[in-house]
């Protein structure tokens, strides 16, 4: 009917076709406003989560028509996202700020050399990132969060751009900011202070390659920690680490990647220990870099369970354990445990990424012990490393007939397998699902690479 009424308008010496296009609206223009700005919110949040680029779509659609623009210069929560790299241009960020009005801000500032590239070519960029950091700085009353990286690919590249941008932060008061990831140049001697004129709200801070002393104004509120890739150069002794968890009373989530304090050849003080009343959710990773694994892993492993303590933990994460991380693990939790109640006894998820239970020297089979540790989890998940040890243990007539301290699995209802093949392992898993059945146990959930309805032929 409308096309039929809009070639009715245009026929010869019918209504001028000028009067006739005026009257013709374009679909995006006749949405809802709260409709096409959601849709615009959408947009930014998945520009801003690559957190790899500039965000571009606020200044596109202001481009639009006159319709769009008027509409992106009153929405200024499309304008509260700024991504800050070398190539970006200091005009266009004073204008996201200031259409942003008084909308909290999400800032990344993402300030990376390549190998390639001279010294001379990146310290040029310094006084570019002293303005950038004099703009954003001026409005840290509206900081949410802040992921400032700044990392030099050869030696010296990230030296001068990373002062500039300290220099700034160091006396901030961010009342706001609830949200702060910092990954500074390798070769920078020492971060702190930071941010010391207050952080009332920082509850999230993620620290990756940094010096942690001289940070303990940024602890007391955190709820989140994440610590990765501390040099040695860099880390605490073990008491200045535990005095910075004993600082995060309100801490629920801790994640550790790497060692992160010194290690002494003395044997640790066993009145040192840190208690942390909140804490559920606890990572423990170890990659391959900066660090050496066989002379540090075991020990950094066991003077963490040693040390730590956190009755409510609910979720505990090994990522690439070794068999001598696993060793270690398993050392420490039975003489934390020898009075018969177990180290976490709210425990209720094991993870299990990447970990060797194996020893490929002595062809020895940590399976057993290590499960034995953590004998109140009812999900357990497994992927790559040694899972299929792992099934191969769960399955076996040791693990069924265990009763002490604790019998094992009893209370395991979920197991997740999601890189075990369904076709290799079907014999595991069958004599695991039966042997749970003929010993009371029962399996209330168990994914295998989506193949459900395979696994659910052995309850029947």
């Amino acid at each position: 009917m409308y096309l039929g009424m809009l070639h009715t308008q245009l026929r010869p010496g019918s209504v001028p076709v000028e009067a006739v296009r005026a009257r013709i609206k374009d679909p995006a223009d006749i949405l809802p406003l709260e409709t096409l700005t959601g849709i615009w919110k959408m947009v930014v949040a998945d520009e801003a989560e690559s957190c790899q680029r500039q965000l571009t779509f606020p200044f596109t659609a202001s481009w639009v028509s006159h319709h769009w623009r008027n509409v992106a210069l009153t929405t200024p929560t499309i304008w509260s996202s700024v991504y800050i790299d070398r190539y970006s241009k200091l005009e266009p960020t004073k204008a996201q700020l200031t259409r942003s009005g008084k909308c909290l801000l999400d800032l990344v500032i993402y300030f990376v050399s390549t190998p390639d590239e001279g010294v001379e070519t990146v310290i040029a960029c310094e006084p570019a990132m002293r303005d950038f950091m004099d703009t954003v700085s001026a409005h840290a009353d509206r900081w949410r969060s802040l992921q400032l990286t700044i990392y030099g690919a050869r030696a010296h590249h990230g030296i001068l751009p990373i002062e500039s941008a300290l220099t700034r932060l160091r006396t901030l008061a961010a009342p706001e900011l609830t949200d702060f990831s910092f990954t500074p140049c390798f070769e920078y001697p020492r971060s702190a202070p930071l941010l010391t004129g207050g952080t009332p709200r920082l509850s999230r801070l993620r620290l990756d390659g940094v010096d942690l002393k001289g940070l303990n104004n940024l602890f007391p509120h955190l709820t989140s920690l994440n610590i990765v890739d501390v040099p040695a150069a860099r880390r605490p002794s073990l008491e200045e680490f535990v005095a910075l968890l004993e600082a995060c009373s309100k801490l629920e989530c801790l994640t550790i990647d790497g060692p992160c304090f010194r290690l002494v050849r003395e044997a640790r003080d066993p009145c040192l220990s840190a208690t942390l009343p909140s804490l559920l959710s606890l990572s423990l990773s170890f990659s391959d870099e900066f660090w050496d694994r066989a002379a540090e892993e075991g020990s950094v492993v066991a003077t963490l369970f040693g040390t730590i303590s956190a009755p409510l933990l609910q979720t505990l994460v090994f990522g690439k354990l070794s068999h001598l991380g696993a060793e270690a693990v398993v050392r420490a939790i039975t003489v934390t445990s020898c009075g018969g109640s177990p180290k976490f006894p709210e425990l209720s998820r094991l993870c299990l990424y990447d970990v060797c239970l194996v020893d490929p020297y002595q062809e020895r089979d940590l399976s057993l012990p290590f499960l034995l540790c953590f004998p109140f989890a009812s999900t357990l998940e497994l992927s790559g490393g040694d899972s299929r040890a792992i099934l191969g243990c769960l399955a076996s007539e040791e693990w069924a007939s265990c009763h002490e301290p604790i019998r094992p699995g009893f209370r395991l209802k979920t197991l997740v397998c999601p890189d075990i093949s369904c076709s290799c392992d079907e014999g595991v898993l069958s004599r695991f699902i039966l042997g749970r059945q003929a010993i009371g146990h029962s399996i209330a959930k168990l994914w295998l690479c989506g193949q459900v309805e395979v696994v659910f032929d052995f309850f029947t």
